[in-house]
């Protein structure tokens, strides 16, 4: 993918900063640059640019930016996408999704935080539960903490989570967590003004935890940056299929110096529930319930 518009490539941006001895990279899944562009200056100090992504969703971004050797690279990973295993997937659709990519291959030692934090009744790992586990790494010199937010399900103030049966969001007969949530949108149940509403207050919650990071990240470097983009409606398009929509193709990236002395009341994040659960911690199954099939 080359850049457009005069933005710098994702994979440029990686390659150089992979380049220092002492780096964080803290990645938000399906982070769009509208919305990153008007919430992070509120929060952070630093400078912030919009760079033309590599890919449409996690499997091609982490194909495309983590091609070689990275041995002292420690990634601690909110989503089944990047994960420590195999490619020992019974389901051939998602097997397809990686294109024969190991992540565990190419990445010195990748932490499945998805598998240990997830909380099965929004149906996701959120980000309150990511920190925790982000903070005992700190002293790694070159990390990456991977949220899945503000990707859907929406678990911020304005919560939809798309199924949700008794005390559990796990779906049923295989569809995605998030497939009940898109189908409302698209039929015009949930207004469009209201999806912009849901995935800011997602956004939100997600800055909210990166925020308590940075404040403690004794790295020389610090960078926040989306996956991939969004679309949320622009040319009748909603999440991030695969083909070449400038919302889906474009995420922000900002290098981190601090930040603000009142960020605390500059976002606005929910009551949270640490809650997990582990009964059914597969690679294949978490991604079914995160829209991948």
């Amino acid at each position: 993918m080359k850049a457009t518009a005069g933005n710098p490539s994702q994979k440029a941006l990686l390659d150089d900063l992979r380049e220092q001895d002492s780096w964080l990279l803290i990645v938000l899944d399906a982070c769009r640059y509208p919305e990153f562009s008007e919430l992070a200056p509120a929060v952070f100090e630093g400078d912030l640019e919009k760079m033309t992504t590599e890919g449409h969703d996690t499997f091609e971004y982490v194909r495309s930016c983590w091609p070689g050797s990275y041995p002292d690279v420690t990634y601690l990973s909110g989503t089944p996408a990047v994960n420590s295993g195999t490619l020992e997937i019974d389901d051939e659709a998602l097997a397809e999704k990686y294109d024969g990519f190991v992540s565990a291959d190419h990445i010195g030692d990748i932490v499945d935080v998805w598998q240990s934090g997830w909380n099965e009744s929004l149906g996701v790992i959120p980000p309150w539960n990511v920190t925790p586990v982000a903070k005992d790494y700190l002293d790694e010199n070159q990390l990456v903490v991977h949220h899945v937010q503000p990707h859907a399900p929406y678990v911020g103030v304005e919560r939809e989570l798309g199924h949700h049966n008794d005390e559990s969001a796990t779906p049923g007969d295989g569809e995605p967590i998030d497939a009940p949530l898109w189908r409302r949108i698209k039929s015009g149940e949930i207004a469009e003004s209201r999806l912009a509403e849901l995935y800011q207050s997602n956004l939100e919650a997600v800055l909210y935890e990166v925020a308590k990071l940075v404040e403690e990240a004794p790295h020389d470097t610090v960078v926040i940056m989306g996956d991939h983009g969004e679309a949320l409606g622009e040319y009748w398009t909603y999440a991030h299929p695969r083909k070449d929509h400038p919302y889906v193709l474009t995420a922000p990236w900002m290098e981190v110096t601090g930040v603000e002395a009142d960020w605390r009341s500059r976002l606005t994040v929910p009551d949270v529930d640490q809650s997990t659960a582990t009964e059914d911690s597969s690679v294949a199954a978490r991604l079914r319930e995160l829209g991948y099939k």
